[in-house]
């Protein structure tokens, strides 16, 4: 009787030590959703201030695709930063202490600061050819000033990378409010210079993101010292743990170098079809990926360091628990969400979009599109939070292969496709893409964690 009551009181404090797990990452979460809306109207107020100094001219054109090679090497680089080092960092603040997680730290950034500085160096050295293909309509002089801004826009390489690298180690410590606001200093910078300056020259807009970038880094600093956390690099040797880290990082790198250029791909083969067929892919993903702005990214960010320190530990029910959870969460959540914009579809585009040259017939196709890309929802969704639990089981190797096969079937999807359906096709082989990737991950993590919890015993204690 005593033994039989204990064993439900053990069940009970575990059912409730998960529910403590939810609720902080629940409100982490909605802290960073609310700061993303923020960063959403600051970064539109932005634009319309933009669009009202510089209208459609050249001198924009030459910026944004000075914008493109930098903000693609950025984003491939944050995803990887976060998804290798956060893990292994509590793994080994856990298991060894906090100065052992120091010099993974310090040997990091050494290897941050080299990886970045390379990339600027590759990136200067490329810029011309780069330049040539981007803007390949460009007259001459107008390559020349794309040339110039991209050149003046490499310092955001090491800025960003170093703001990533740090706010990683921020969220590994739960402090996810600070970090969420800090991109605010960016679009802020951009529109004040923009509202004092008296013409309108695109090295404003340059100066805005670099300034910017530089801003973040020095908000993030007095936190960082705060907790102790090191803000300079220092080489202590290829030990174990570092070496984990670039075995994580290399697959992870692979994984998000892939999965940003499927985006590219597909506008690249709407451009082989009729007419507006890239602007009509370009607005009918624009609310499904303002959606997932406000729920994948959150969860995203906020579950990883949860995840990392219950896989540190070795708490395989627990993290079981959690991803089931989880998962019947986010699918519930979010297909009613995309069963009604699929319903909704052609209502929402006429009243966002038509006006203009936007017309009847433009609506009708963008509708149609859109449709399609609320399916992607709950399997995009499902997919992030099984990605974080490959990321936080140390599994980034499956990642970068996922990713992999996720880029060459949304290839082969897109040429089947879009012989029956044109445009429509290669918004369906995403959608199908995202699908199967989804089931392959969730599948992986759940007989990883399966094989976890027939161990005999969990180090750190039974969950």
């Amino acid at each position: 009787m005593i033994a039989q009551a204990s064993a439900r009181m053990g069940r009970l404090a575990s059912s409730w030590r998960h529910v403590a797990l939810n609720r902080n990452v629940i409100s982490a979460a909605a802290t960073v959703a609310a700061a993303t809306f923020v960063l959403k109207l600051v970064t539109a107020g932005r634009e319309l201030v933009v669009a009202h100094r510089f209208g459609t001219g050249d001198a924009l054109d030459a910026f944004i695709i000075a914008m493109l090679a930098p903000s693609f090497v950025i984003s491939v680089q944050v995803a990887a930063f976060s998804a290798a080092l956060m893990p292994t960092v509590i793994r080994v603040s856990d298991q060894q202490g906090p100065a052992a997680a120091r010099r993974l730290v310090q040997n990091s950034l050494v290897g941050v600061c080299l990886l970045l500085l390379a990339l600027t160096a590759l990136l200067y050295a490329a810029g011309e050819p780069i330049v040539r293909v981007l803007g390949s309509g460009f007259s001459a002089e107008k390559r020349s000033l794309t040339l110039e801004l991209l050149r003046l826009l490499l310092p955001i390489i090491m800025l960003q990378g170093l703001v990533r690298f740090f706010a990683t180690l921020l969220n590994a410590r739960r402090r996810f409010g600070l970090v969420a606001l800090v991109p605010l200093a960016t679009p802020l910078l951009t529109v004040l210079l923009l509202v004092l300056a008296w013409r309108a020259d695109p090295r404003l807009l340059v100066a805005g993101m670099v300034g910017g970038a530089a801003l973040e880094l020095a908000l993030l600093m007095p936190l960082i010292r705060r907790l102790g956390l090191p803000v300079l690099p220092r080489w202590h040797g290829f030990d174990e743990a570092t070496r984990t880290v670039v075995r994580q990082y290399l697959p992870t790198m692979l994984g998000a170098l892939t999965g940003s250029a499927v985006a590219m791909v597909d506008q690249t083969m709407a451009a082989a079809l009729e007419p507006g067929s890239v602007a009509s892919l370009s607005y009918a993903g624009k609310i499904s990926t303002l959606v997932l702005a406000f729920s994948a990214q959150p969860l995203s960010v906020a579950i990883l360091p949860y995840l990392s320190r219950l896989a540190a530990a070795r708490k395989s029910h627990q993290l079981r628990q959690a991803f089931f959870s989880w998962l019947v969460l986010v699918v519930v959540l979010s297909t009613p969400l995309a069963v009604a914009l699929g319903l909704y579809s052609e209502d929402l585009v006429r009243l966002l979009f038509e006006r203009g040259e936007f017309t009847r017939q433009d609506t009708i196709l963008v509708g149609y599109l859109q449709m399609i890309y609320a399916m992607k929802m709950p399997f995009y969704l499902a997919g992030v939070l099984g990605s974080r639990f490959l990321n936080a089981l140390s599994m980034n190797g499956v990642t970068g292969l996922i990713g992999v096969m996720n880029f060459v079937a949304n290839i082969v999807g897109n040429l089947i496709l879009m012989r029956f359906l044109g445009v429509a096709g290669i918004a369906l082989s995403t959608v199908i893409v995202y699908a199967l990737s989804s089931v392959v991950i969730v599948a992986v993590v759940h007989r990883r964690i399966a094989r976890m919890c027939r161990e005999p015993a969990e180090v750190g204690g039974a969950s």
